[in-house]
């Protein structure tokens, strides 16, 4: 409530509102504690051992995509921590690793094997699997602050490259050149 003469309320002036789309973006991510700054462009780790796989991958802006499939996980369980600020993250995950799997974005979705969180903001999946020919343990957690989180089972398929047209003949300066 409003105590005094009306004269003294001024309503609201947006005009004096500035919120662009980098506005947006950094106040978001900051909210999430993550860095677009950390690696811009695309972020590929693909690590070939259980000894390569990192306890974290962090990224700034852009898709950044995690194979755990070549790694051969076998062992005690092991917890995978993957950030991205804006852009989509991909995780392909060895099919025979029974896991436990959280993923958030602040904006955007969320899609784990067969679980949809749906397009929008604040979306989460958790959600597990156990095949029983399990050979490893994993614990991942998944977020970004502006973008999509994928996590499926691999291995990692790529669409098809389209072929490239043949080379045109091209004609032959002759030299001389006249009759």
């Amino acid at each position: 409530m409003v105590h005094g003469d009306e004269s003294s309320v001024r309503p609201f002036d947006d005009s004096k509102c500035r919120c662009t789309p980098n506005t947006v973006v950094l106040a978001t991510t900051d909210r999430l504690g993550l860095d677009p700054f950390a690696g811009i462009g695309s972020g590929w780790y693909e690590p070939l051992s259980a000894g390569e796989v990192q306890p974290l991958y962090r990224h700034g802006t852009g898709e950044l995509t995690v194979d755990l499939t070549q790694a051969r996980l076998a062992g005690p369980a092991r917890t995978v921590t993957v950030e991205n600020a804006v852009g989509d993250v991909i995780v392909i995950v060895p099919d025979d690793a029974e896991m436990t799997m959280d993923g958030a974005t602040a904006l955007g979705e969320v899609t784990a094997f067969d679980r949809h969180g749906g397009l929008g903001p604040d979306r989460r999946v958790a959600t597990s699997t156990s095949p029983r020919n399990a050979k490893s343990s994993l614990r991942l957690h998944v977020r970004t602050g502006i973008g999509s989180v994928v996590v499926y089972t691999g291995p990692l398929v790529l669409p098809p490259v389209p072929a490239s047209p043949s080379p045109s003949p091209t004609a032959t300066p002759q030299a001389g050149g006249g009759a």
